[in-house]
């Protein structure tokens, strides 16, 4: 929510340096607010799905962010052309909002990336865990050999064996 903010001021001031009118800018603003928090959470399920840029621990790269900033000012700009162009109904305003845009959102969502990186609330690993978790199920499980097993006079399943079990459980061998 705090990019949707920070991108509708910027849309609702660049509509009005383009329109002079604040009725368009905010319709276009306000209208914005819906179609881009879609498309920003559709964006945003994409870009979970890409590993590019991501170190464990650390946050997104500067790579990431970059490219990431760019596609989605590609759908951002596409978006705010057509509202632009729906609520003028004047061609050359919408593509000239979607122009000035195009930087200053760039701008503005790679500063808003870099900062939310540093921010690890609602992440699903946590970096604070000292030890990866595929380090932490170590087992050594020793098992006697049939033979073994024959000599004492017991079979799988047998009580000799569950009382194996059992030791090696409390030992924490398994």
């Amino acid at each position: 929510m705090s990019w949707r903010a920070l991108g509708t001021v910027d849309t609702i001031t660049l509509s009005y340096i383009v329109t002079g009118s604040i009725s368009s800018s905010l319709k276009i603003g306000f209208t914005e607010v819906l179609t881009k928090i879609i498309l920003y959470y559709l964006h945003e399920r994409v870009w979970d799905t890409i590993p590019f840029g991501r170190i464990h621990g650390q946050g997104p790269t500067h790579a990431r962010s970059l490219v990431k900033g760019v596609s989605w000012r590609t759908v951002g700009t596409l978006d705010t052309m057509f509202v632009a162009y729906l609520i003028t109904g004047v061609p050359i305003n919408a593509l000239t909002i979607g122009g000035f845009e195009v930087f200053t959102k760039i701008a503005l969502f790679y500063i808003h990336e870099r900062v939310w990186g540093k921010v690890w609330w609602g992440r699903i690993s946590d970096h604070r865990d000292p030890v990866p978790a595929t380090k932490v199920a170590e087992v050594k499980v020793e098992i006697p050999s049939e033979e073994v097993m024959r000599t004492r006079g017991s079979v799988p399943g047998s009580s000799t064996m569950r009382e194996v079990i059992h030791k090696a459980s409390a030992s924490r061998q398994i």
